[in-house]
């Protein structure tokens, strides 16, 4: 697979369009319900089924323990890299239960971490990690941005074509520097030489070069 798109049991207002051959769809348990409704069947169907209250039946079922390490999204996303997706976009992720956001937030440092881009989508916003690498927006992207650090510290920040710039900066996990952001109409471009960003845009993803 090229992309892998997972949809969760959170809070979803929008949903993957126009899946290509090379691309695959995951339900992660309660998400199976969000896909019924909207008349959309999944490539696989994964989780411990506590969300969606049965287990479905089919071969393209896999069933997880309840009691486990992993959450639902967490073993889709690890199926993902396993079957060599190269991005990985996580719909249904946020809104609920806040410890379930948080889990997918530190999910994306996962992917991150293992060479892989991944995307958690939201009706307003989108959040992906970076570690070691850049992200380009190209210049109609607009909009609000923000820049975490999730490393202690990350060495080496670089922002360029935002409305606040910062060049070889260090940011820390204790101090919100990067905070409200905008785009202002040209190619802007986030970087980190050592560490790992949270970045929180409200463009579309089709504004990433």
């Amino acid at each position: 697979m090229k992309n892998c798109y997972i949809v969760a049991a959170g809070e979803i207002s929008l949903l993957p369009e126009n899946l290509g051959a090379d691309d695959f769809l995951i339900a992660a348990d309660g998400g199976l319900e969000t896909l019924i409704k909207n008349n959309i069947k999944p490539d696989l169907i994964l989780g411990d089924f506590d969300s969606l209250g049965y287990k479905p039946e089919g071969a393209d079922v896999l069933e997880l323990p309840i009691e486990k390490d992993d959450t639902d999204t967490l073993a889709a996303i690890k199926y993902a890299i396993k079957k060599g997706a190269e991005h990985i976009f996580i719909y249904g992720g946020t809104g609920g239960r806040t410890d379930h956001t948080i889990a997918n937030l530190q999910s994306l440092s996962y992917i991150a971490k293992n060479n892989v881009e991944g995307f958690l989508i939201s009706e307003k916003e989108n959040f992906t990690v970076i570690k070691n690498k850049s992200i380009t927006f190209s210049k109609r992207a607009s909009g609000n941005i923000s820049v975490f650090s999730l490393s202690e510290k990350s060495k080496g920040v670089n922002i360029k074509g935002l409305y606040y710039e910062l060049s070889d900066a260090v940011l820390e996990n204790s101090y919100p520097l990067g905070v409200s952001n905008s785009f202002k109409g040209e190619e802007a471009c986030v970087s980190v030489e050592d560490g790992s960003l949270l970045i929180v845009f409200s463009t579309s993803l089709d504004n990433i070069l």
